[in-house]
């Protein structure tokens, strides 16, 4: 059900946002407003209406290249406050096949990053 997945997803803290084929919130873990302001009056708004806490504004056309091209598309991105993401957004599919959205998921590099950055450091 759908308070099962929020659940889920609120215990795993990965940030997610579903969104339909016209980029439109349909869903969203709580997670996911601390790289999106949004708040449950949200749902069916516009991804484009939404403000991002990215370095980086490319979200939209993100989401737009992978409805477009029915590939997944991952990269890195930061926030405002210097935190460290993978972005990967992958078209959503019913259990028909048929294309209802995409998904869009935060993956928390910035550990990794911040350590690799350091340790470049250490080598130059």
């Amino acid at each position: 059900t759908f308070s099962d997945m929020k659940i889920l997803f609120d215990a795993i803290e990965v940030p997610t946002i579903f969104l339909d084929t016209e980029l439109r919130i349909k869903r969203f873990s709580s997670h996911a407003s601390a790289i999106v302001n949004m708040i449950p009056a949200d749902i069916d708004r516009p991804l484009e209406h939404l403000v991002t806490n990215l370095t980086s504004e490319n979200l939209v056309e993100d989401a737009q290249a992978v409805l477009k091209t029915l590939q997944r598309r991952e990269r890195e991105v930061q926030t405002k406050n210097g935190h460290w993401y993978l972005m990967r957004a992958t078209p959503y599919r019913s259990l028909d096949n048929l294309i209802e959205g995409l998904v869009i998921v935060f993956l928390d590099i910035d550990q990794y990053k911040k350590g690799c950055d350091a340790g470049q450091k250490l080598n130059t």
